[in-house]
């Protein structure tokens, strides 16, 4: 399997399960072991076969999350705002949950803000899930949360200077306003 291409540990110790339950399986229809490891290995395939299937597949964890670079952008970005989403929805509610129980509670412009936020990441967090999932017109959505987390970011950045975390989230913003923005249509001139 190595000579064939096949390097990944994950994969290999797979197949060998497999192999190990199909001699097994050989065993006890009656075989003996040398005759049901042939059978097995005829059975699981020669390496070749095997290396085109996991060139197919990936046969890596780039693989898995697609076939082409679009599509693992669009999942590797979406798990990104999935978990930007999930920490930012869980911060943010208990905010409110902490406030709502305060004795001097009352419904302020920041109250209502930190609802509408919100619904805001609750809305990406369901965007993220169909984004991995493989619904392109998600994009938009993220494409409008990375503008706010990038606008957001750059105010909290200006106000405190050394936030990595802030930092971090800022770039991660500006870098999915570039792969998300829209390519510019371009027009064809007839001289």
């Amino acid at each position: 399997m190595l000579a064939a291409g096949i390097r990944s540990p994950a994969p290999l110790e797979e197949l060998e399960s497999h192999l190990q339950e199909e001699i097994e399986r050989q065993v006890k229809s009656g075989l003996n072991e040398s005759s049901a490891f042939h059978a097995a290995v005829q059975k699981v395939g020669p390496p070749n076969s095997l290396q085109s299937e996991f060139k197919k597949l990936g046969g890596d964890l780039i693989g898995l999350l697609g076939p082409d670079k679009t599509v693992r952008i669009n999942r590797a970005l979406g798990l990104l705002w999935l978990i930007y989403c999930v920490g930012s929805l869980y911060k943010v509610t208990n905010g409110l949950w902490s406030a709502i129980h305060l004795p001097d509670f009352r419904l302020t412009p920041l109250f209502w803000l930190a609802v509408v936020l919100d619904l805001i990441y609750y809305r990406g967090l369901i965007a993220s899930v169909r984004l991995i999932a493989g619904v392109m017109r998600e994009r938009r959505f993220i494409l409008f949360l990375a503008i706010l987390d990038a606008m957001g970011g750059v105010v909290v950045l200006i106000r405190h200077p050394f936030q990595p975390l802030a930092g971090f989230y800022t770039l991660v913003g500006f870098i999915s306003i570039w792969l998300f923005w829209p390519p510019q249509k371009t027009r064809l001139t007839v001289e």
